[in-house]
């Protein structure tokens, strides 16, 4: 599923969200509709992966109620369908995750290089956060059905093999359910202790080899699925870090500005007051050169 993942209801919602941030005095960024649509994208795929999960889920309790001695091309087309829907649902997966990664570095790439305002950051932020939330709910919903399914699957292979060999040891029970080759072994015995119910046993056998190979998918698609969500889980840390941080030296940087207008203020002021007393301090000598002058006149004046 590894290199399959690697394939590639909200519109009202998000036309309020873009008014609301417009209201707000804020200029909405034109990559802003593109990303709200494709959010909305997003969404409607992974409501197809939930009914993927569903459709599978079904697919897998009518192929636990096929009996092996029904039609064999109802069973190969079941075989078949099942085989498909996995395959279409790993390929949508993929395609989720990676339109999740690409708008979540687009958001930061543009929060870093300042192209869109707080108030977008904390838009696209809040959108991406509820796709992720669903998509990982989704991938722990697949998980849980392909558990569900291979429990049941080794329930349905130890019950065909105790009709063989009621009394099989607990080692013999691990080794039908756990896919080795052996299996043929245990179950030649089986007819060889019981000839007279060589068909029954031939049956069991079909049966068990087929939920071997089930078992064996299923252990492949739960690996993938749990790689899957702990990629995830990191995508999601390092966006998140990311934003946060360049949310932190935007308020770091705000303040520096702040306070470089206060000292700048400051500074004007005491321009404006050292101003003000140079002008006053002007006056006052010019008073004074002219009381010295009047007193100088004055007196000679009175020599004469």
């Amino acid at each position: 599923m590894r290199d399959r993942l690697t394939a590639p209801s909200g519109g009202n919602r998000e036309s309020h969200e873009m008014s609301r941030v417009t209201d707000n005095g804020r200029n909405t960024s034109t990559s802003l509709h593109q990303f709200l649509t494709e959010i909305t994208s997003v969404q409607t795929s992974i409501s197809q992966l939930d009914s993927n999960i569903r459709t599978i889920s079904t697919l897998h309790t009518r192929s636990l109620n096929t009996d092996i001695s029904g039609s064999g091309e109802s069973k190969t087309a079941l075989a078949a369908s099942l085989d498909n829907l996995t395959t279409e649902t790993s390929s949508l997966i993929g395609s989720i995750k990676q339109k999740i990664q690409r708008l979540g570095d687009e958001t930061t790439e543009l929060a870093r290089n300042g192209k869109i305002q707080r108030t977008e950051v904390d838009l696209r932020r809040d959108h991406l956060n509820r796709i992720r939330s669903k998509f990982t709910g989704a991938i722990q919903e697949f998980q849980s059905v392909e558990r569900d399914f291979k429990s049941k699957s080794k329930e349905r292979a130890v019950r065909q093999y105790k009709i063989v060999k009621p009394d099989a040891t607990p080692e013999e029970i691990r080794e039908v359910t756990s896919g080795d080759l052996g299996t043929g072994t245990i179950f030649a015995e089986a007819t060889l202790a019981s000839s007279n119910r060589y068909a029954e046993t031939r049956s069991a056998y079909r049966e068990v080899q087929e939920r071997q190979e089930e078992l064996k998918k299923i252990e492949r698609t739960l690996a993938e699925l749990a790689q899957l969500y702990q990629d995830m889980s990191i995508l999601i840390q390092q966006q998140d870090e990311a934003i946060v941080s360049i949310e932190n030296t935007a308020a770091d940087v705000e303040k520096t500005v702040e306070k470089g207008l206060e000292h700048t203020e400051k500074a004007v002021d005491h321009a404006r007051r050292a101003r003000r007393l140079r002008i006053i301090f002007f006056w006052i000598c010019v008073v004074i050169i002219l009381i010295i002058g009047l007193a100088v006149g004055l007196s000679i004046g009175l020599k004469n």
